[in-house]
């Protein structure tokens, strides 16, 4: 409930609302997506009716690289950040009805001027949502040029820490808007960016964390039958 930013009063529990995000990225795109528990769906079929949403915000400059930095920061040893930063982004994102009206970014905001071709960027985002057995599915992209980089924001060989925040926006019953729920991946004030959690850009030589083969033991097991 701590990450119940709104409306905890009205939260159920899990089945209510809860998520899972998980992110990607390749040369030209920040890719997403946001898995969400919801035991009642409400689509925006009409712009003017209140409909469950997912907000994402980055606070994307300076990228930390600094692996230390990274870890004591992640362990809440570092000093935070309160002043105002430039460079947050917010991508509003809307479900559609999951028939004709397809997922889209309804705004897109910052802090900071935005440059004509990060502009024209703009146009290059994409967004598509299912619906689930349990709640419903966004998948979405970025062009890593919206934020003004030329390629992902990393350095050889080295982490980058990326400010981020997914807050989903559950609205049970669209004639009692005031009823909403939101809950985020961090304890989160859109005004404070030592509120924003953490995205990990991880190099493409490198792991964050360990790898474990769970085939392992059956490939052995197959060999020693083999005679291996």
């Amino acid at each position: 409930v701590d990450y119940v930013i709104k409306g905890a009063y009205y939260w159920n529990g899990d089945k209510d609302l809860s998520f899972t995000a998980s992110s990607a990225y390749d040369p030209e795109y920040l890719y997403m997506t946001v898995n969400v528990t919801d035991d009642n769906v409400v689509y925006n079929f009409n712009d003017f009716v209140p409909s469950d949403y997912i907000e994402v915000w980055f606070d994307i400059k300076p990228p930390d690289t600094d692996e230390n930095l990274i870890v004591d920061k992640l362990q809440g040893k570092s000093e935070n950040k309160d002043e105002e930063e430039k460079g947050v982004f917010c991508f509003k994102i809307l479900l559609g009805d999951f028939h004709e009206k397809k997922a889209f970014i309804k705004e897109v905001s910052s802090t900071e001027r935005l440059y004509k071709f990060q502009k024209d960027a703009a146009s290059w985002i994409k967004a598509v949502s299912t619906l689930t057995p349990g709640g419903y599915s966004v998948k979405f992209r970025i062009p890593l040029l919206l934020f003004g980089f030329d390629g992902p924001p990393i350095e050889e060989k080295k982490l980058t820490r990326l400010g981020c925040t997914v807050v989903v926006h559950d609205i049970d019953n669209q004639y009692r808007p005031e009823e909403e729920t939101q809950m985020a991946t961090s304890i989160f004030d859109s005004a404070n960016p030592a509120t924003y959690g953490t995205m990990m850009l991880v190099p493409q030589d490198k792991w964050y964390g360990e790898v474990i083969n769970i085939y392992q033991e059956d490939v052995l097991r197959y060999l020693t039958e083999l005679g291996f």
